[in-house]
């Protein structure tokens, strides 16, 4: 059945290539010998070639979802339809005609649902197929006015320049999903026991069963409107820089707020003691004791930069540093050779508790904690008749995005921290 699938997604992009070979034919007979018997003539073989191509689609996700309940996976949450999709998406994404037809989809004020069927658009339009019929519930209504998915440079612009923040997400797990909600199995069953002891021939008993959770996701919409120029809007290359400039920090900080609401859900422990000596004898108990060894063998260490200038200044009986240059990462810090990374203080600001205030100190395995969820990537709108467009020239470019959190196992982190005193 596998092998049939990748059959079926060679089959498929062949024929998106053929469509996209047509629509050029198309376009050319209509722009320069006028020919419209032609034009109508290719028009339809584009046409017929899209039906076989949304069939084409629905199959392969039909077969992916199979594979889901052939190995326990449930099927609602299409796990392995999201795999496929993203793998047809990039595809598609990467490519110049995507790149062109996606720009002049941004300077036309074109979305899928208005003027996204023309010729020209054909590249986007395969995204959208390829995006919505291998959703779960078959497409999402709401995506009709929210633009197109951007290029896959944007993608890679973003990655490059999202180096310069603090990206919570690189912490925790991130899992790309194909529809707006669903719900992941976890297993809940704890420290397991040893197999009992069974005398020759006498009845096997159940010595422990599994235990499992539902970890449900409901993915938000989250979006911005930046003006841009129309003399910017005719450069590519410099409309892309210019938007993953702006939109890279946005979206992290997006992610960031969504992570930050479920650490600080947690139950502040506050470090005991004054001086340093006390504090970092504190410190060690609780990663010693705090949590179980297998989260504690992937533990590091979160705090902000109040924070991390106390730990920072920690020196043991002969005066040298706690914390120690990591020898695989010169540019990064170890406590008891845990990771340590600090960000800026507005991002982790100072947590309330008992009357006092206290630096946020997390500890544990990150990954264990929460997941989150992002539904695609980033999609954009333009128009230049909203807002200020028509007085000031410009193009006003709508950007949304969808994603949720969610605790998965709320024992793996600690939050404690050092008492904020004047």
């Amino acid at each position: 059945m596998k092998e049939s699938v990748n059959n079926m997604k060679v089959k498929l992009h062949d024929l998106m290539q053929q469509r996209a070979d047509h629509v050029e034919k198309a376009t050319k007979f209509y722009s320069e010998s006028g020919s419209q018997d032609a034009y109508r003539q290719e028009m339809e073989t584009v046409s017929n070639l899209g039906t076989q191509i949304d069939g084409l689609i629905r199959d392969i996700g039909e077969l992916e979802k199979t594979f889901d309940a052939g190995t326990m996976t449930p099927a609602g949450d299409g796990e392995r339809t999201q795999q496929t999709g993203k793998a047809l998406l990039d595809h598609i994404r990467k490519s110049e005609k995507y790149s062109s037809a996606w720009f002049k989809a941004m300077r036309s004020n074109a979305t899928p649902g208005k003027g996204g069927s023309a010729p020209e658009f054909a590249p986007l339009m395969d995204a959208e197929r390829a995006s919505k019929a291998l959703t779960i519930t078959g497409g999402d209504p709401a995506g009709e006015d929210g633009g197109f998915l951007v290029p896959l440079d944007f993608d890679l612009k973003v990655i490059e320049m999202a180096k310069d923040y603090l990206d919570l997400s690189s912490l925790v797990t991130v899992e790309n999903v194909a529809s707006n909600s669903g719900w992941r199995t976890v297993d809940k069953t704890g420290t397991p026991k040893p197999m009992a002891k069974v005398v020759e021939m006498a009845k096997i008993g159940k010595n422990q069963s599994p235990k499992f959770d539902q970890i449900e996701f409901s993915c938000s919409k989250y979006g911005d409107i930046l003006p841009v120029s129309n003399e910017l809007m005719a450069d590519a290359q410099g409309l892309i820089q210019y938007l993953a400039k702006w939109w890279t920090p946005l979206y992290i900080l997006t992610k960031n707020s969504l992570i930050l609401e479920k650490l600080n859900a947690l139950t502040m422990e506050p470090i005991a003691g004054a001086t340093d000596t006390a504090q970092i004898k504190a410190m060690k108990h609780l990663i010693n004791t705090g949590l179980n060894t297998a989260t504690a063998r992937r533990m590091s260490i979160l705090t902000n930069q109040t924070g991390f200038d106390v730990m920072d200044n920690w020196v043991d009986n002969n005066g040298r540093a706690m914390l120690t240059t990591d020898p695989r990462n010169p540019g990064s810090v170890l406590f008891k050779s845990k990771p340590v990374l600090y960000a800026d203080d507005d991002i982790l600001p100072a947590v309330a508790a008992g009357g006092k205030s206290y630096t946020p100190v997390y500890i544990g395995d990150f990954k264990s904690f929460c997941t989150l969820f992002l539904r695609q990537g980033i999609r954009m709108k333009s128009t230049d008749v909203g807002g200020d467009a028509f007085e000031t020239d410009s193009v006003m470019i709508r950007g949304t995005c969808r994603m949720d959190c969610q605790t998965v196992n709320v024992n793996a982190l600690k939050l404690t921290g050092f008492e904020v005193t004047g």
